[in-house]
Protein backbone atom coordinates (compact mmCIF):
# COMPACT_ATOMS: atom_id res chain seq x y z
CA UNK A 1 0.00 0.00 0.00
CA UNK A 2 1.14 3.44 -0.93
CA UNK A 3 1.87 6.33 2.27
CA UNK A 4 -1.41 8.21 0.80
CA UNK A 5 -3.71 5.12 0.89
CA UNK A 6 -2.12 4.51 4.51
CA UNK A 7 -3.20 7.82 5.62
CA UNK A 8 -5.95 7.85 3.89
CA UNK A 9 -7.65 5.01 5.25
CA UNK A 10 -6.23 5.77 8.96
CA UNK A 11 -8.31 8.79 8.77
CA UNK A 12 -11.17 7.19 7.91
CA UNK A 13 -11.32 4.78 10.84
CA UNK A 14 -10.14 6.95 13.25
CA UNK A 15 -12.50 9.78 12.54
CA UNK A 16 -15.18 7.28 11.77
CA UNK A 17 -14.59 5.46 15.16
CA UNK A 18 -14.97 9.06 17.22
CA UNK A 19 -17.91 9.73 15.58
CA UNK A 20 -19.16 6.49 16.54
CA UNK A 21 -17.85 6.77 20.17
CA UNK A 22 -19.46 10.02 20.95
CA UNK A 23 -22.68 9.41 19.33
CA UNK A 24 -25.62 9.58 21.55
CA UNK A 25 -28.45 6.61 21.76
CA UNK A 26 -30.72 9.14 19.64
CA UNK A 27 -27.73 8.50 16.67
CA UNK A 28 -26.23 5.05 17.38
CA UNK A 29 -26.85 1.81 19.58
CA UNK A 30 -24.76 1.71 22.14
CA UNK A 31 -24.29 -2.11 21.46
CA UNK A 32 -23.69 -1.32 17.72
CA UNK A 33 -20.93 0.50 18.86
CA UNK A 34 -19.27 -1.43 20.65
CA UNK A 35 -19.64 -4.53 18.32
CA UNK A 36 -17.85 -2.07 15.62
CA UNK A 37 -15.24 -1.24 17.71
CA UNK A 38 -13.96 -4.09 18.81
CA UNK A 39 -14.56 -5.76 15.26
CA UNK A 40 -12.00 -3.32 13.77
CA UNK A 41 -9.52 -3.55 17.31
CA UNK A 42 -9.50 -7.15 16.49
CA UNK A 43 -8.52 -6.54 12.66
CA UNK A 44 -6.02 -4.43 13.56
CA UNK A 45 -4.52 -6.37 16.20
CA UNK A 46 -3.81 -8.47 13.04
CA UNK A 47 -1.52 -6.70 11.39
CA UNK A 48 1.99 -7.56 10.48
CA UNK A 49 4.46 -5.38 12.81
CA UNK A 50 5.07 -3.09 9.24
CA UNK A 51 2.00 -2.69 9.14
CA UNK A 52 0.88 -1.77 12.64
CA UNK A 53 3.98 0.81 12.44
CA UNK A 54 2.68 2.38 9.34
CA UNK A 55 -0.90 2.03 11.11
CA UNK A 56 0.52 3.66 14.04
CA UNK A 57 2.84 6.45 12.40
CA UNK A 58 -0.46 7.71 10.35
CA UNK A 59 -2.32 8.06 13.66
CA UNK A 60 0.72 10.35 14.98
CA UNK A 61 0.39 12.29 11.48
CA UNK A 62 -3.56 12.96 12.52
CA UNK A 63 -3.02 13.80 15.69
CA UNK A 64 -0.14 16.47 15.24
CA UNK A 65 -2.68 17.77 12.89
CA UNK A 66 -5.82 17.66 14.97
CA UNK A 67 -7.07 21.01 16.76
CA UNK A 68 -9.80 19.77 18.64
CA UNK A 69 -9.71 18.55 22.35
CA UNK A 70 -11.77 15.88 22.34
CA UNK A 71 -10.50 14.27 18.79
CA UNK A 72 -6.89 14.80 19.85
CA UNK A 73 -7.56 13.08 23.03
CA UNK A 74 -9.21 10.22 21.46
CA UNK A 75 -6.24 9.99 18.52
CA UNK A 76 -3.45 10.12 21.41
CA UNK A 77 -5.17 7.18 23.26
CA UNK A 78 -6.15 5.46 19.93
CA UNK A 79 -3.05 2.90 19.41
CA UNK A 80 -3.92 2.36 23.54
CA UNK A 81 -7.16 1.88 23.36
CA UNK A 82 -7.25 -0.71 20.62
CA UNK A 83 -4.53 -2.45 21.28
CA UNK A 84 -1.85 -1.94 19.12
CA UNK A 85 1.69 -2.37 19.91
CA UNK A 86 4.51 -0.55 17.89
CA UNK A 87 7.61 -2.92 17.16
CA UNK A 88 9.78 -1.31 19.78
CA UNK A 89 6.60 -1.68 23.23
Amino acid sequence: MTDSIVSTLSRCIVNTLFELENADGNQVNGDFVIDIMEYVSAELQGLNSIDTAAFIAAINEIVEADTTDARKYFIEKFSKNFGLRSSGA
